[in-house]
């Protein structure tokens, strides 16, 4: 076996991982762990185990041919040191979801193209094994069965505790400083208030100002000051910087550009970065009463899966707690709509009574929290934001469509046609999904892609030829680049 790995990682006899999980951190048995957050490969006999995130936020992907399997917890590195490229005139939107389609991933995988395999395979929630037989998947989570709050409370405590216990733990080359996200909603707020007696002090949350206007932004900060937390404000960056590649690389729709300021901030302080965000919480913490199969976690949206691969270029491991147990969703719905959980029910259509207890529990008055379902900084990506991305962008494209900038101002132009189409049907008590532009129209300027899913086939190229120019050389069961 090579492994190819960047220089915080850690390492023990046999193993390597970037991660944290319930158990002791010496022993590295990550790959036996429910709880485990992050990415890591271990060596037992003829058997190597790759393990992903317990959590649908990251993902492994990975290639065979023949004798020889890859597997790379970044797209633009294994684009990089297989040497396949995306497809130019593919819609990658429905390939890169993960939350849709639940713990064992999308089945299609990832297309490329590469003279000896059609696709990149994708690995979710738990392990690949790869041994004389062949490779096979297995699932390092169960179903548990929970009675009551304080059943699941004490469960979740107590993974939480060993989560603890392990990134504090004295064996690690590289210190874990953690820290939370906190908004104005249910589900971050009730994390950071999880993890607030384990000593996770630093949060990152919102306030609003003047500029942009306080409209477009939540009041996160009041929730973290009722919980005594350290604040670290986001605000949508008046200029970003490379890093801006990286969170284009991940998915292709939506962004978590917001996150910017909080990647900055791991990238430049010393050791790896820990953090907790309530993604998942929409699913786990509901009382409403779902389709998702028995046993499945599936959510409505990736929202988490945009920082899979900024966080590998700053430094810092995910942990969205709600994936904790969200297998067992039908005990947890059936717990928020009990009786013991009326006093923390509103029955409205954004409600979610078990967060609610835990942060009126920790102290934080109602008022501040949970009022009305929002997001903050939805940036969709027409172009890059930086200037000399965008510039690299335009010319990127320059070469596949004539007049880039003419169709990329058409294409606008369209969308504002159809947002007002939209508005207007909207104000008159009409079904403004009926009059909106058909979609062929809006994408017509750009070959009939988005531009969300060519910034996407973009940063990813560029990625992939920046590490394949880094790495030189490479063993030749990496691929045939």
């Amino acid at each position: 076996m090579t492994a190819l790995c960047g220089t915080a990682v850690e390492h023990g006899e046999g193993w390597l991982v970037e991660g944290v999980w319930d158990a002791p951190f010496e022993a590295g048995e990550f790959h036996l762990r429910e709880a485990f957050f992050g990415s890591g490969l271990r060596v037992d006999g003829d058997e190597v185990t790759a393990c992903a995130s317990t959590a649908l936020v990251d993902r492994l992907l990975y290639s065979a041919t023949g004798e020889h399997v890859v597997v790379s917890n970044s797209l633009p590195l294994l684009l990089a040191v297989s040497g396949a490229r995306l497809v130019a005139d593919h819609d990658y939107r429905e390939d890169c979801r993960l939350a849709q389609h639940g713990i064992s991933g999308p089945t299609h995988g990832l297309p490329v193209a590469h003279p000896l395999f059609d696709r990149f395979s994708i690995l979710v929630h738990g392990n690949l094994v790869v041994g004389p037989d062949g490779e096979r998947k297995e699932l390092r989570s169960a179903v548990h069965r929970f009675a009551s709050y304080d059943d699941y409370l004490s469960r979740l405590n107590g993974t939480l505790a060993r989560l603890a216990d392990n990134w504090r733990s004295p064996a690690r080359c590289w210190p874990l400083t953690p820290a939370s996200c906190v908004s104005a909603g249910f589900d971050s707020p009730a994390v950071a208030a999880l993890v607030r007696p384990l000593g996770v002090r630093d949060c990152f949350t919102t306030r609003p100002g003047d500029d942009p206007p306080s409209s477009t932004i939540e009041d996160g900060a009041a929730v973290a000051t009722a919980l005594g937390l350290e604040l670290h404000l986001l605000r949508p960056p008046a200029e970003v910087d490379e890093l801006e590649t990286y969170f284009m690389t991940a998915t292709a729709e939506g962004s978590e550009l917001w996150m910017h300021a909080a990647a900055r901030r791991f990238a430049s302080a010393p050791g790896v970065g820990l953090l907790f965000s309530g993604h998942c919480g929409d699913f786990a913490w509901q009382p409403s009463a779902t389709d998702c199969p028995p046993g499945d976690v599936r959510r409505g949206d990736d929202s988490g899966l945009h920082l899979a691969e900024v966080r590998l270029r700053s430094g810092f491991v995910h942990v969205p707690l709600p994936f904790l147990f969200a297998r067992s969703f039908e005990d947890l719905h059936r717990i928020a709509r009990s009786p013991e959980m009326a006093p923390w029910r509103l029955g409205t259509d954004y409600d979610r009574p078990i967060p609610r207890r835990i942060l009126e529990s920790a102290g934080v008055p109602g008022r501040l929290f949970g009022q009305r379902k929002s997001a903050i900084f939805v940036y969709t990506y027409p172009q890059p934001y930086n200037r000399l991305l965008r510039s690299e962008f335009v010319a990127w494209l320059g070469a596949r469509l004539p007049a880039a900038r003419l169709c990329l101002a058409l294409h606008h132009l369209f969308l504002i046609v159809d947002r007002k189409l939209a508005q207007n049907a909207k104000r008159v008590g009409l079904d403004w999904r009926r009059w909106r532009l058909p979609r062929p129209i809006r994408r017509w300027p750009l070959g009939g892609l988005e531009p969300r899913h060519l910034v996407f086939q973009w940063a990813n190229e560029r990625l992939a030829g920046e590490l394949a120019a880094g790495l030189g050389p490479l063993p030749a069961a990496f691929g045939t680049r």
